[in-house]
């Protein structure tokens, strides 16, 4: 368990054995820190500073020990892994903008930005890196964006829009996504499933949302559904 606060630049980390609360190590972060995520491998913590910073910690042996921090122009909201652990999504509060970070276990440099209208308070990924949702805080802004990433550009698929704002949003783990499937050449269409290959032939594509994710067993790819579980034999 990692814990911030907005008062202490003070970085908690907590472990659970089933029955209480004990702290493991502490660090320190600046003057105060917004938000801190966990990679999906708990191996790291990336810690979004109220001084400007992005900053990861290591964390796999039960203590913090920093690794690499990224300095940008105004305070940082949120910075989130992405399921694959490879990419960082963060909102900065005086910059009007989303950005992308790739990490690689050592370091973290940026990919991309892209101009929003407002600055960015929140951001949720979908189950793969390919998809993720950031929504501008109220009443700065109002608007919930839906994009697309293909590790290295962002494409704006939607945007959603209220006129009270919004404060948080976060994506769905089992939504609708492009999921890696690189041994596949061909693709068996059941005749329940509207599946396709893209133009690479990289990745599939479901449209029916009952089907949610694979599983990878030997020669057989399963797609996990509400109702059943159906093969595809590559």
């Amino acid at each position: 368990v990692a814990v911030v606060s907005g008062n202490v630049g003070t970085i908690w980390l907590l472990g659970f054995d089933g029955s209480n609360l004990t702290l493991l190590d502490t660090a320190s972060l600046g003057s105060y820190n917004y938000h801190c995520h966990f990679s999906p491998t708990e191996d790291y913590l990336v810690v979004s500073s109220g001084d400007n910073k992005i900053a990861i910690y290591d964390c796999s042996a039960g203590s913090l020990s920093l690794v690499d921090a990224y300095t940008l122009s105004d305070d940082v909201y949120q910075a989130r892994f992405s399921p694959c652990g490879k990419y960082i999504a963060a909102g900065v509060k005086g910059v009007s903008a989303l950005y992308l970070f790739e990490w690689d276990g050592s370091s973290i440099s940026l990919v991309t930005t892209y101009s929003t209208t407002a600055r960015i308070r929140s951001i949720g990924w979908g189950p793969t890196r390919e998809q993720l949702v950031a929504c501008e805080e109220y009443p700065a802004g109002n608007t919930l964006y839906y994009f697309q990433f293909d590790d290295s550009n962002l494409t704006l698929l939607d945007t959603y829009e209220h006129e009270n704002g919004f404060y948080a949003c976060d994506a769905s783990p089992v939504g609708e996504s492009n999921l890696n499937v690189r041994s596949l050449n061909t693709l068996v269409v059941h005749s329940d499933g509207q599946w396709s290959m893209d133009e690479h032939g990289y990745s599939a594509f479901c449209a029916d949302p009952r089907f949610r994710t694979f599983h990878i067993d030997d020669t057989f790819f399963y797609l996990s559904t509400s109702q059943a579980r159906k093969g595809l034999n590559a």
